[in-house]
């Protein structure tokens, strides 16, 4: 035991990297890729942010997964939002307003499932330990993950 009080003590101390662990849960790396993609918000969101500010540099295979994560809900959501403006500037319109806001009904549910089996997918992938890479948001995520350095 310390002769430190616990009042004195570095908060900090026991978050301790090492090679295969997060400093957050102590949790495996491959454990971490996969909660950075489990889609249940704000799970995946929330997890995904704390790796990305809490794990060093050095860890770059968890934090793309977790930027890849962010940028997927985001891209999701940014789906979201459209199919429901363009509901609601349809609704107005008497004809049409049914057709579009049926289209952008069936576009919400259809946006839902691949979000859901995209993320099932990348679940596999990160509990794998792989480094897969959506098309254009992969590149975007890589680039915003500085390279390996040895800052620790």
């Amino acid at each position: 035991m310390s002769d430190i009080p616990p009042s004195k003590r570095n908060p900090r101390e026991h978050m301790t990297v090492t090679s295969d662990r997060t400093i957050i849960g102590n949790m495996d790396y491959k454990v971490a890729g996969l909660i950075t993609y489990l889609p249940i918000c704000p799970v995946n969101v929330i997890m995904s942010i704390v790796f990305l500010r809490t794990e060093p540099n050095s860890n770059r295979l968890l934090r793309f997964h977790a930027m890849q994560s962010l940028m997927l809900f985001g891209a999701w959501v940014a789906c979201l939002i459209a199919f429901n403006i363009s509901a609601t500037i349809f609704s107005f319109i008497p004809v049409i307003n049914v057709l579009v806001g049926t289209l952008a009904g069936v576009g919400i549910g259809l946006s839902a499932a691949a979000y859901f089996l995209i993320s099932i997918f990348l679940m596999i992938k990160g509990l794998n330990g792989e480094d897969y890479k959506l098309p254009l948001l992969g590149a975007y995520a890589e680039k915003y993950v500085p390279e390996q350095t040895d800052d620790g």
